[in-house]
């Protein structure tokens, strides 16, 4: 619940202060999975919003809200992903994140042949409008660009040719960090 997650966060922040460590951000996102709640109200806001993202930026804006109002704790931005197509890549209809939520849209799905911008590759065809309707509601955009071969790690991947192209196209689109 709300409540709980908020006392882990502060004792989190407490923590690493606590060790002399300056905090900026902290992680409130949806596990390494496709499981998700399905509850009859994330149901409700599920349908709402048009996706799983909906109840997760709702519930990241509660984080960030109670942190941006409590003066400890202000400056303090919430890091979400974006992460997997069951899980909330695509953004959500309504909810727009808060100011001090961070979304990191993870490029998971996208191919790593292509440059992200290569309008011929379908699969970043569908990273690119997904990007862009999470840039259309935020301004703290971060992307997890993928560089490892999962399933032979100890192969190169192959998007050395497009590496530098994704970057330039990443930074003039205005993402804050890769």
């Amino acid at each position: 619940n709300f409540e709980d997650c908020l006392a882990w966060i502060i004792n989190l922040i407490e923590e690493r202060r606590g060790w002399g460590n300056e905090v900026t951000q902290i992680a409130v996102g949806p596990n390494d999975n496709g499981n998700f709640c399905t509850c009859a109200e994330c149901k409700k806001v599920v349908a709402e919003e048009g996706g799983n993202a909906g109840p997760l930026i709702r519930f990241v804006n509660k984080c960030a809200d109670a942190l941006r109002n409590d003066e400890k704790y202000k400056d303090i931005q919430v890091f979400t992903l974006a992460y997997g197509t069951s899980m909330c890549v695509n953004p959500p209809k309504i909810t727009v994140p808060a100011e001090n939520v961070v979304v990191c849209v993870c490029a998971g799905e996208a191919c790593n042949n292509h440059a992200l911008n290569d309008p011929d590759c379908p699969w970043n065809t569908t990273f690119r409008e997904q990007l862009d309707g999470w840039m259309a509601i935020c301004d703290n955009i971060y992307v997890w660009h993928y560089t490892t071969n999962f399933p032979f790690r100890m192969s190169i991947l192959g998007n050395f040719d497009v590496l530098r192209d994704d970057a330039r196209y990443l930074a003039e689109k205005g993402v804050k960090s890769i």
